[in-house]
């Protein structure tokens, strides 16, 4: 994934959110002292009363362009991460992992999903997504793509 496609797909995150949701932050992590510091990380908070259904949700979002050594990847092989936390009023806490891994010579990413409630997986599973319309532009629907793998699944 290369970082014009990640910010894209960030950009209309962010869109899908704001259009569903209020009193949300976003924060770009400063990640120089992070594992690695050549990252991106991008925290989303949001904020409600405890009478509300959801009490409040957060969403890291991570561009992975450096392998565990620390060298960075052909941009081929780079990769997002997108991790969704809330804990309800009943005082559960769900916790999501996306990560997105480009099928090879393709426009289609696999978006790999585990579900954990409590910290007891519940859900795993790999849905496909195109980043590209038909006519090679990115797709219209990538924030609706990955804000349903992210928030709905």
């Amino acid at each position: 994934m290369n970082k014009s496609l990640f910010n894209k797909i960030v950009k209309e995150v962010k869109k899908e959110i704001d259009g569903r949701w209020s009193d949300v932050r976003y924060e770009e992590l400063d990640t120089s002292k992070f594992k690695y510091p050549g990252d991106t990380s991008i925290r989303i908070n949001h904020n409600v009363p405890k009478s509300s259904i959801k009490s409040d949700w957060h969403v890291q979002i991570d561009y992975n362009k450096t392998d565990e050594d620390g060298k960075t990847r052909p941009v081929k092989e780079r990769s997002a991460g997108f991790y969704y936390s809330v804990t309800l009023n009943n005082g559960d806490r769900i916790f999501r992992s996306v990560f997105a891994f480009p099928k090879y010579d393709s426009s289609e990413y696999n978006l790999i999903t585990t579900v954990n409630v409590n910290n007891k997986t519940v859900a795993e599973f790999t849905r496909v997504v195109d980043t590209e319309d038909i006519d090679g532009k990115i797709s219209k629907e990538i924030g609706q793509d990955f804000y349903r793998a992210i928030f709905v699944s």
